[in-house]
């Protein structure tokens, strides 16, 4: 320590009796101090090592008569043990760098050095974590001296400085100081910091060489099953063998990785690092025929089309390869050309696996059965099977399920005359259930005449609980049958009789009116009781949609503050000291925010912080402008209060993408969860108003417990941007985000699908490569920009590839697009869109489609935007190179 032991020399010699101490002195006055004193004082990498020791937690002292380098009992944290055996008789000021460690849990016991005996303000603290931010890469020990202040201001979010801080550590390759920062956020009340700390202390343990990085390695799969880091922690550990002379187990591990992982950019570095230890003589087995199978079956099922379809190819292309194994690469084949929609390779692969000695049954599992089933009726005998069943009779003659059965077969063989006589058979068969007539007009529309479909649908409007739809439709048959007018009198109708939650016919309707209002068919719209409408603003004349926007436009009424509330929190939340203020210290728009929310925090700590220690927390992170961590604090809150109630227990943020299982409920004693329940509507509220100022409208709905149709524009920059770079229609997106979240960015479906936009992680790593992002990690469609920006790429590649026919877009974002065109395969390719989507065979997505229909139609409303002109028609099939 030079530059103190000069400086105290400097200053008169002896150390006698010497008292300094400097209250609240920013660091800045300290070396001002010390170049008053003593000689120019350098800032250099040794300096924040100085300054930590003065500046960290710690109790006031002074200068003393002790010697300037003093023995010291270090305290040893839970997590030192980990990675080294503290040197008890080690002095904190003495010892060397890279042997020296820190720790949050206890307060330093330093007896000489100028320290401060209070810390920073908000305002300095601020300052010196934007100032920290900044440094990081260009002077990282002068960000650990700032980050330090930090953590002495807001001790409540150490975990999360302590993650900065162990980024910045392992940049400086000081690992066993990274390791025990980040040992400190392993215990974060925060879910998500947690999670992302026990990942990291074990990437810094195996860096670090650490052999007790393997154990926790282990421990860290059993854990996190779903761990996106498994590859990259794989070849970690691999180095780490390296580094400990077990080449062999090095091997086995790189060789793990290339054929579980083939997939990730880990796998690449794997076959690398295999080439580099061959190169020194090192023995790597090659990979068997089964090995090559495997992989190539990982990738085929997780890897990108293009990677899977490739290494398919090479395993075929080898002629050494076993019988059977060969069998098998053509199953795989199958299912490359089955995604891409390639229907007789799918065939001709079945055939051939067949032939190498795969079991018919096994190889005949990769043909859909819906087109085995089209095949059958499309074999050309169709008008044998429906000579048979009429026997010589006229089909009038026929019971109902003969007269279905020739209805389905003139239908797929495109027989148009058979098909209108079976329908009009059918409505004028008394004794033929309304539901299967309805069944049966919409599998014939597109083959049945105009006429025989008029007259189904005009039966069936009269049938209580079909007129909607039966009224929409019997529009549709006016509409083909010439009578234009006469069909948007019946959409109109549609518009007003629709009542339903989603309002899917009344969006058709408003389609179909945008469309013959863009052909300028009819200048006259009739009415119910043939009176001429104005053709003017279909929106405007929409009741429904526009009844669909209230909820989003409604402002919600300022919470009513109880008579039991305490007097300070009732204060807290006025604002009347903010704006009374004079205009010359009025605060900037951001000060407003920032001290708006900390004052709410506050108030709402105040009464309920013991229950929720993350309202505190999430106060601090405001202060320090950390909005987007503010925001998962309070998610923790509705977490945590969710769970006292017993609700049904929700997969949230990072912690529930590792485990892809459902997260044990916070553990609470019974005290602990009563005072948690004790958070009233009023609490509630006003918690919600804070999620919405901290841009989280999921949180803030599920707060409210709202069960209507609110419509914000949640996360309006990154759809905008997304939409822009994408040219889709950010009201879609929208849309998209309200069915598949309900805009809560941490949420995780049972399926495993992730975020805002409900993208699943295989789905990410093929987006994230098209974008050109070969590191994919699936916690990152938890950040909401990175989410929309994936679905929005998504979106805009599905409706490309139907030819611009958004409903099967959506359609295929939901059931998936090898799917959609499966069920388009099956059907005649002259049906209409809208009736092909009332025969969607997958409940969830026909509900799906209808629900993105609705909220689609009323976020263009907002916009006083008619509804788009969807197309209604099928797009020709062909094969899909992308295929996800």
């Amino acid at each position: 320590m030079p530059i103190i032991q000069e400086c105290i020399a400097a200053d008169g010699g002896a150390r006698k009796s010497r008292t300094v101490v400097l209250h609240q002195t920013p660091i800045d006055h300290t070396l001002a101090w010390l170049r008053e004193r003593c000689c120019p004082v350098r800032l250099t990498a040794a300096f924040p090592l100085i300054a930590l020791a003065f500046i960290g937690p710690t109790r006031a002292h002074a200068w003393t008569d002790a010697p300037l380098c003093v023995a010291q009992q270090p305290v040893v944290s839970e997590y030192q043990s980990i990675y080294r055996e503290p040197d008890r008789n080690a002095s904190l000021l003495c010892e060397p760098e890279e042997s020296r460690t820190y720790t949050l849990h206890e307060p330093y016991t330093l007896q000489q050095g100028p320290l401060w005996t209070a810390p920073i303000g908000p305002d300095e603290a601020r300052r010196a974590l934007r100032e920290a931010t900044q440094l990081a890469t260009s002077s990282p020990a002068d960000a650990l001296l700032k980050l330090r202040l930090v953590e002495r201001a807001m001790p409540r979010i150490a975990d999360r400085l302590s993650m900065q801080r162990a980024e910045i550590l392992r940049s400086l390759n000081r690992m066993n100081e990274a390791c025990e920062a980040y040992g400190v956020a392993v215990d974060s009340p925060d879910r998500n910091v947690a999670s992302e700390a026990r990942i990291g202390l074990v990437r810094c343990l195996l860096q670090a060489g650490n052999k007790r990085g393997e154990l926790e390695l282990e421990r860290l799969y059993q854990r996190y099953p779903s761990l996106g880091e498994r590859a990259s922690l794989q070849v970690e550990l691999a180095r780490a063998k390296e580094g400990w002379n077990d080449l062999a187990g090095a091997v086995v591990t790189y060789r793990a990785v290339a054929l579980k992982s083939p997939e990730t950019q880990a796998a690449n570095d794997a076959q690398h690092a295999l080439e580099r230890l061959r190169e020194r003589g090192v023995k790597v087995s090659p990979f068997t025929p089964e090995e090559l199978l495997e992989r190539a079956d990982k990738l085929v099922y997780r890897g990108t089309v293009e990677a899977g379809r490739a290494a398919v190819a090479d395993l075929l292309a080898r002629p050494e390869l076993p019988t059977l194994i060969r069998g098998r690469a053509h199953l795989l084949a199958a299912r490359v050309a089955r995604m891409e929609g390639r229907w007789n390779a799918v065939k001709d692969e079945v055939e051939r696996s067949i032939g190498c000695g795969i079991s018919k049954g096994d190889a005949q599992r990769y043909l859909p059965r819906a087109l085995a089933a089209v095949e059958e009726s499309q074999n050309g005998h169709a008008e044998q099977r429906i000579k048979k069943l009429l026997a010589g009779r006229p089909l009038a003659r026929l019971n109902i399920n003969q007269q279905r059965a020739v209805l389905d077969d003139a239908v797929l063989n495109g027989l148009t005359e058979i098909a209108s006589e079976a329908l009009e058979a059918m409505a004028s068969n008394g004794k033929m259930p309304a539901p299967s007539l309805y069944s049966a007009a919409i599998a014939a529309s597109g083959t049945a005449s105009p006429q025989a479909l008029l007259k189904a649908f005009k039966v069936l409007r009269g049938v209580h609980g079909l007129k909607l739809q039966s009224t929409y439709y019997y529009g549709r048959a006016l509409e083909a049958c010439g009578q234009t007018q006469e069909a948007q009198a019946a959409y109109f109708d549609v518009m007003q009789l629709d009542s339903a939650e989603d309002h899917y016919y009344s969006t058709w309707a408003q389609a179909r009116l945008t469309a013959l209002r863009e052909n300028n068919v009819g200048n006259c719209v009739k009415g119910v009781h043939g009176e001429c409408l104005p053709d003017s603003g279909l929106v405007v004349n929409n009741a429904a949609a526009r009844a669909l926007d209230v909820a989003a436009n409604a402002e919600l009424p300022a919470p009513t503050l109880p008579s039991t509330a305490s007097a300070g929190l009732a204060t807290a939340f006025s604002l009347g000291d903010l704006t009374s203020r004079p205009n010359s210290i009025l605060p900037s728009r951001d000060d407003l925010r920032r001290e708006t929310l900390v004052a709410r925090l506050n108030a709402l700590a105040a009464v309920h912080g013991n229950a929720f220690p993350w309202l505190a927390r999430a106060a601090d992170l405001v202060e320090l402008e950390r909005y987007e961590d503010a925001a998962s604090e309070i998610s923790q809150v509705y977490i945590a209060y969710h769970d006292a109630r017993g609700r049904m227990r929700m997969r949230v943020g990072s912690e529930a993408v590792l485990m892809n299982a459902t997260q044990p409920r916070y553990s609470m004693p019974g005290n602990v969860r009563s005072e948690r329940l004790r958070l009233d509507e009023w609490a509630r509220l006003s918690l919600a108003e804070v999620a919405d100022m901290l841009d989280e409208p999921g949180v803030a709905i599920r707060l409210r417990e709202q069960r209507g149709e609110p419509r914000p524009r949640a996360y309006a920059r990154d759809v905008e941007r997304a939409a822009k770079k994408f040219g889709v229609d950010p009201n879609l997106l929208f849309a998209v985000m309200r069915v598949e979240s309900v805009y809560y960015r941490e949420i995780v479906s049972f399926a495993g699908a992730v975020g805002l936009m409900q993208i699943m992680p295989h789905t990410g790593m093929r987006i994230a490569r098209a974008l050109g992002n070969t590191d994919f990690n699936p916690r990152e469609l938890l950040v909401p920009s990175t989410n929309i920006e994936f679905a929005g790429w998504y979106l805009a590649s599905l409706i490309s590839r139907f030819d611009g026919r958004i409903p099967l877009a959506i359609a295929a974002y939901n059931g998936g697009p090898h799917n959609v065109r499966l069920w388009m395969k099956a059907y005649p390719k002259d049906m209409p869109l809208d009736a092909f989507l009332e025969r969607i065979p997958f409940r969830e997505t026909h509900r799906y489609v209808r629900r993105v229909l609705s909220h689609y139609a009323a976020y263009r409303a907002q916009q006083n935007l008619a509804m788009l002109n969807l197309a209604d028609t099928l797009p020709r099939p062909r094969p899909d190179t992308i295929a996800f």
